[in-house]
């Protein structure tokens, strides 16, 4: 479940295994179990943070702390077992060897629910504290995310009682089903975002056709075209955007923030710095990492 993990909301990467996690603290109890979280977790962080900076074609930078790192990386894997345990304690798991198999069921989907809903309220809550829009944060991830742990609690539920039956060859059987459900619901996730994203696109770029043509005062033009790419391109982004003056041979840039605000203007010769390197041959550029990566563009230190 750790390797089939998708984005279903911006940056947030999601693993619906919460039936392994249940069913183990029933197999094993409650607070092995949220020690099998802890490790299986965290080590899934770490692995994915050393492929991604690799994949970046760069190193940890020197002022990040290594401890900083690793604390974050035990922050991730270790909070959501409290919720686990909390729960576990909650509807007493590690007390139902002995009860029928109708209680068995019913606490292991009440503990189950509660799990979900602790855990997505968590992992909604960090992206709303980030400045999120909580209605968007509600329908595209907490609301799909949840539905679908849900309709898949008669399958976690089976597990358990599987295991308790039939032993470990039961289990792998129905851990082996709930794994092809994983599997077609990150598809169907990633196809549904993929095509949110393109209905973003074209809406921003129909706008943006709608200002160029209006009859605008240069620097309000500039503005709204700013304020409708930043929407495209996320919260938390910068917009620089470029005009030619024919009568100084300089390009005039200026700067937004995340919000659409002007921070300043600033002039260079064409061709100069990245932007210029973008300008002369007409072709879009993708850097990873600027400080490691512009020495192959630029040959000036300066990179604008």
């Amino acid at each position: 479940c750790r390797v089939l993990t998708f984005h279903i909301y911006e940056n947030v990467r999601i693993s619906t295994d919460t039936a392994f996690y249940t069913a183990s603290a029933f197999i094993v109890g409650v607070v092995p179990a949220a020690v099998v979280i802890c490790i299986s977790l965290t080590l899934d962080t770490f692995v994915r943070f050393v492929f991604e900076r690799r994949s970046a074609g760069s190193s940890e930078e020197s002022s990040h702390n290594g401890w900083v790192v690793v604390g974050q990386h035990l922050f991730n894997g270790g909070l959501p077992a409290i919720p686990f345990l909390l729960t576990g304690a909650l509807f007493q798991v590690d007390f139902t060897t002995s009860v029928i198999d109708l209680t068995y069921a019913l606490r292991a989907s009440g503990f189950t629910l509660s799990c979900i809903m602790l855990h997505y309220v968590l992992a909604s809550g960090a992206s709303w504290c980030q400045g999120r829009n909580l209605r968007n944060i509600m329908t595209q991830f907490l609301l799909p995310v949840v539905s679908f742990e849900a309709t898949m609690l008669p399958l976690s539920v089976a597990i358990v009682l599987g295991y308790a039956h039939q032993g470990v060859y039961y289990y792998i059987i129905l851990a082996a089903a709930y794994l092809l459900f994983n599997l077609l619901f990150r598809i169907l996730a990633e196809t549904t975002l993929k095509l949110r994203l393109r209905v973003k696109e074209l809406v921003a770029l129909n706008r943006v056709g709608r200002i160029i043509s209006s009859s605008l005062q240069i620097d309000q033009l500039l503005s709204n075209v700013a304020e409708y790419t930043l929407k495209l391109a996320g919260e938390t982004s910068r917009f620089m955007i470029g005009t030619y003056n024919e009568t100084t041979r300089l390009v005039d840039f200026q700067l937004f923030d995340e919000d659409g605000t002007s921070l300043g203007k600033r002039s260079i010769a064409w061709g100069e710095g990245l932007s210029g390197w973008v300008m002369t041959r007409n072709e879009p550029l993708l850097l990873n990492d600027v400080q490691r990566q512009y020495r192959r563009y630029v040959k000036d230190d300066r990179y604008n």
